[in-house]
């Protein structure tokens, strides 16, 4: 997989690219562990504490090198292929259509089940025809892959590090501190995050598809 996107980045310009991702984040500061790994040769004897049954709101959010689009709010607690969908069609197409770059920039989503939804597919498949990466597409994104998308290694970790300085009082105070955090993502910080995205995707192609964050 790494050897085919450094290939397009340097044959097809793929860093025309749009990551995109969701995150839960949690009123009391649980976080999933998905989004919040520790690398470390021994056990880190790490100690997390939270509220049973917090209040939480899930996040969706796109990355280019030149713009974050997001962050988008989920009313619903849980993500299905019909609400993802029209979250594509209502709030991400209309923005991408905006800014003029519809037809040219390329679509990552993880293998996430709401992503592999016939509904979605067909969808990538009309909007973005052969220029969208994924489950279920011609290219192909690996599972499991958090050190390799800059929403996994970056922005979930600086924009949760950011909410969570104090306590949290409430979902709508939540829902300020993820965009005033989202907000003081930079553009200079999105293109060195991309620089950074290409650079472990040839360390894992060179450590034939070992963790990077381990180097």
């Amino acid at each position: 997989m790494c050897y085919d996107l450094l290939e397009s980045v340097e044959n097809e310009n793929l860093m025309d690219i749009l990551f995109s991702d969701e995150a839960t984040f949690h009123v009391c500061g649980k976080m999933h562990r998905h989004n919040s790994r520790i690398w470390a040769y021994e056990e880190p004897h790490e100690v997390s504490e939270w509220e049973r049954d917090t209040p939480k709101v899930n996040v969706w959010l796109g990355m280019t090198n030149a713009k974050l689009y997001g962050p988008f709010f989920f009313a619903e607690r849980s993500i299905t292929g019909n609400i993802y969908l029209n979250m594509l069609e209502l709030i991400l197409e209309p923005q991408l259509q905006e800014d003029g770059i519809l037809d040219a920039v390329v679509f990552q989503q993880d293998g996430a089940p709401p992503h592999f939804a016939h509904i979605v597919r067909d969808y990538l498949n009309r909007t973005f025809p052969g220029r969208w990466i994924g489950r279920g597409s011609p290219r192909l994104w690996a599972s499991r892959s958090p050190d390799l998308t800059p929403l996994d290694f970056f922005a979930w970790g600086y924009i949760k590090f950011k909410v969570y300085t104090s306590k949290v009082n409430g979902l709508p105070e939540l829902r300020n501190r993820i965009r005033e955090a989202t907000g003081q993502i930079t553009v200079e910080m999105l293109q060195s995050t991309f620089r950074s995205t290409t650079e472990r995707w040839s360390m894992c192609f060179d450590l034939d598809g070992g963790h990077v964050e381990r180097h």
